[in-house]
């Protein structure tokens, strides 16, 4: 891990927005997907303000249309897909992240793969991936996800099978939450607390003090 201070590259050229320029290091330095970058508390160094790996940075400037970081977070998983499994400091994984920032159906399909257990996984607002599917009240994007991963069933059969059946999973996963959405009962307004310190490291707002601007 590395202090955010340090400003390691990767970390400097995805909160500079450079996400193109971010795919080329990345290709040339795959090690840094790995490297947590953190703010420790200025009263108490022992504990952290902010602790992310490039994965849940990037996911944090997820907004539409942007292509590039969409390409830089795909990169990610593929250079170093335990990153998906990776809670930041505050009990989030990736997954949870990207629909905060209402990702887009690709990213999180390409993050669901890479760990499909994070269907039932809690982040910091007492909820799951399978939750925010629930409240989303987007059957199109849910029955699109489903669709999605049964072609990728049928035209990968064998790939996905070795895979654990990730697009099996990920099938039945976003059907279940489809026949979910259709109660009435689970729709309700998601909550969405975000934690000051953490995006403020995403953004690279770091003050000479050692701790988020």
């Amino acid at each position: 891990e590395i202090d955010a201070h340090e400003k390691p590259t990767l970390f400097r050229l995805i909160v500079s927005k450079k996400f193109q320029a971010a795919i080329v290091w990345l290709d040339a330095n795959p090690d840094e997907a790995s490297i947590w970058v953190y703010l420790r508390h200025p009263n108490d160094r022992s504990r952290y303000i902010a602790r992310q790996l490039p994965i849940h940075i990037a996911c944090l400037h997820i907004k539409p249309g942007n292509p590039e970081l969409n390409d830089l977070i795909k990169r990610l998983v593929a250079v170093y897909p335990d990153g998906c499994r990776s809670k930041d400091n505050g009990g989030n994984l990736p997954i949870h992240i990207a629909f905060w920032k209402n990702a887009s159906l690709p990213i999180i399909s390409t993050l669901f793969k890479a760990y499909t257990s994070s269907a039932d996984i809690l982040d910091e607002n007492n909820k799951t991936p399978q939750n925010y599917f629930r409240e989303s009240g987007n059957e199109g994007k849910i029955e699109a996800l489903a669709d999605q991963s049964e072609n990728d069933t049928v035209t990968n059969n064998i790939s996905y099978r070795r895979e654990n059946g990730s697009a099996f999973k990920l099938s039945a996963f976003a059907k279940k939450s489809l026949c979910s959405l259709r109660d009435p009962s689970v729709r309700e307004k998601r909550g969405n607390s975000y934690r000051h310190a953490r995006m403020q490291l995403a953004a690279g707002n770091i003050s000479d003090r050692g701790h988020a601007a």
